[in-house]
């Protein structure tokens, strides 16, 4: 019988969750390591090309369009706060048999499934539906992938599948039929035990380990995985920042034009790029300037109508070649004289900030600020130097306050004047004091048929769902294990097991310290080591030996448990019958009793380095041992064997010899 399993990839449409930490993410490439540790990529459907180096799919492929996979309308978003992964609409993906870009490429199996979401915190994935695909290739050798069905002598699916039952997504119900037989668990959206009236699954969307995380700021991709990608079975899902259009805010004075920079802060926009204006400014005009071309060389002209006042807005729409988004430009018309300012900063950190730029009407030559009674909350500035309007400034330190002290806000006044204008305004600064939070996470390390020192896991303490390293840039450092040691390098902890520590659990601590001046707020977390026991076995084997001799010795087949199969041990538990077996090295010799002749066996146990065991036996055949002249064997002795005379024997020489001095007589 054909035992047929897979573990092809799944790709997940997860639901929007809308935060503010929340931003867009477009995927670049799916890939999975087979049992044997080949990689893979797969292909999936949606793309704008088809050629065989992407990941697209060819929509001429009928055996894919008649699988049931269609155009998805996906659209990723990326929560790093929360550790969730989400996407509205609809993604389906299929392996093939062949090139992606073939019209004639033979489907696999694939996924498809609408509103779901990856909870990497929680290790958990949900979503509105969820159905496995079947393509035309398995059932040319007898098998059904998203059943895992052997189809039987008949070759036909005599089986049927219900998704979805009940309105769950996770539960699904298999009937096999006829001569089909199960070969393991249906496929399922995530692994599910059963009950309920619903069966047990094997998950396709079990992809809750963050490898990496570089869309903070655009500069790396996202990774995704069911464990670490070098192991054999990994999925993940690669993923890069989409094109996010950021809004923007500006001074202006009215009748003046005022170029604005709206790319500058837009991100993961590639050149070229062409900007359009979408709803019109109401109190002036828009206009844009270099269009299309790199992001940096793009501009908005905006001019406010004569007598504006307060604050218009326009919005504009920023596109590249994977796809555009929309943002909103505030802009604030300003009186003639001394304008409100803002600043940010965080706790016990002193910032400059630029008063003048906005203050217009200034010009009678260079100005000088001054302070005008004091700041509400303690803080104070100093004026810069004097000079022009444009760079006037001042130098704003907060009040000195503890750590965990909460955020606030503080005003201050300043005067402005030239000598002929003179005016006041304020100063608002918003003064924020971020707090790191260490939450316990976890680092899962394999030493199957390794050395535990020759092994290492990796947490980025960034990533763990609902950290926060306070105010950046922060300090990570980590304690060492009681069964390892670690070493950290920015934000990743990694931790190498001493050579003894095969399995189990081990803990250390990590600090995670901002950059507050003073005393900085810190806090401390907990990682959690896990080394699952992987049981070690021991194939059975067969020796032929000679009676009363000892047999060749024979190489044990031996699957590693936990360390290396130097760190394993080998022992008879069970000994022969009649004979002895003897274990050196990583073989077993086999020597008979005297005069044995048929079958024998012994019991041989492997132990791995924490101790778990597993067994083989070795039959052994034990064959006569071959003739030697006159050693009397039963070709050349008298009756009674054994190389000797026996009474008989003498018997009938004395005979003869009486017989023969007679006939002498």
């Amino acid at each position: 019988m054909r035992k047929t399993t897979f573990s092809l990839i799944a790709l997940a449409a997860l639901a929007l969750v809308e935060t503010a930490q929340a931003y867009p993410v477009r995927m670049t490439a799916v890939h999975q390591r087979a049992s044997s540790g080949t990689l893979s990529t797969l292909k999936w459907s949606g793309c704008t090309t088809y050629t065989s180096a992407t990941g697209c799919i060819n929509p001429a492929n009928n055996n894919l369009s008649n699988m049931g996979l269609t155009a998805s309308t996906a659209v990723w978003d990326w929560n790093p706060t929360t550790g969730v992964l989400s996407m509205t609409g609809m993604f389906n993906a299929a392996s093939t048999i062949g090139s992606s870009g073939s019209a004639v490429a033979s489907a696999v199996i694939g996924d498809k499934v609408t509103d779901l979401i990856i909870n990497t915190g929680t290790q958990t994935t949900t979503a509105a539906t969820y159905q496995c695909l079947e393509g035309n290739f398995l059932a040319g050798v007898g098998a059904n992938g998203c059943l895992n069905l052997d189809l039987g002598a008949d070759g036909v699916l005599n089986s049927s599948v219900v998704y979805n039952v009940g309105g769950n997504a996770n539960c699904v119900q298999r009937t096999i039929g006829g001569d089909d037989s199960s070969t393991s668990n249906v496929r399922t959206l995530m692994n599910t035990a059963g009950g309920g009236g619903c069966d047990a699954g094997d998950g396709a969307f079990n992809l809750w380990t963050i490898e990496q995380d570089g869309t903070g700021d655009a500069s790396g991709d996202l990774v995704i995985s069911n464990g670490s990608i070098v192991n054999s079975g990994a999925s993940w899902l690669i993923f890069t920042r989409a094109p996010d259009a950021v809004d923007d805010a500006a001074d202006a004075i009215a009748t003046v034009p005022k170029s604005i920079s709206v790319m500058a802060n837009d991100l993961a926009f590639t050149d070229p790029v062409t900007v359009a204006i979408g709803t019109a400014p109401t109190k002036g005009t828009a206009t844009v300037v270099g269009s299309p071309g790199a992001p940096g060389s793009i501009s908005i002209s905006y001019t406010g109508n004569s007598g504006a006042t307060g604050t218009d807005t326009f919005t504009y729409t920023a596109t590249d070649a994977n796809g555009s988004d929309t943002a909103t430009v505030t802009i604030t018309l300003l009186d003639v004289g001394a304008n409100p300012d803002t600043g940010t900063t965080t706790r016990n950190k002193g910032i400059t900030i630029n008063v003048g730029a906005n203050d217009t009407g200034f010009t009678a030559g260079n100005v000088t600020v001054t302070q005008v009674g004091s700041c509400d909350q303690g803080g104070s500035f100093t004026p810069g130097a004097v000079g022009p309007v444009a760079s006037a400034s001042i130098n704003y330190t907060p009040a000195t306050t503890a750590p965990g002290s909460a955020s606030y806000t503080e005003v201050c006044t300043y005067q402005i004047t030239d000598g002929v204008l003179t005016d006041t305004a304020t100063v608002t600064v918003t003064v924020n004091n971020n707090v790191p939070v260490a939450n316990a996470g976890g680092i899962t390390i394999s030493t199957a048929n390794a050395n535990p020192s020759s092994t290492s896991g990796t947490v980025n303490v960034g990533s763990i769902a609902g950290n926060s390293l306070g105010d950046t840039p922060a300090t990570v450092t980590a304690g060492a294990g009681s069964k390892g040691n670690t070493s950290v390098a920015g934000n990743v902890i990694t931790y190498t097991p001493s050579a003894t520590f095969f399995s189990g659990t081990d803990t250390f601590s990590y600090t995670i310290t901002d950059s507050d001046p003073g005393t900085p707020d810190s806090a401390s977390g907990t990682i959690t080591v896990t080394i699952a026991n992987v049981a070690p076995s021991l194939a059975n084997t067969t020796v032929t030996a000679t009676s009363g001799s000892a047999s060749a010795p024979k190489a044990l087949t031996i699957t590693a448990g936990n360390g290396a199969v130097s760190q394993h041990t080998l022992a008879v538990t069970t000994q022969a019958t009649n004979g002895n077996c003897a274990v050196s090295g990583t073989s077993v010799t086999y020597t008979s009793s005297a005069g044995y002749v048929g079958a024998d066996s012994c019991v041989i146990t492997v132990t791995d380095g924490d101790g778990s065991t597993g067994t083989g036996t070795v039959s052994v055949t034990v064959n006569a041992a071959p003739p030697s002249g006159g050693g009397g064997t039963t070709a050349n002795l008298l009756p009674g064997g054994g190389g000797s005379l026996d009474a008989w024997a003498l018997s009938l020489l004395a005979s003869g010899l009486w017989l023969r001095r007679r006939r002498a007589g």
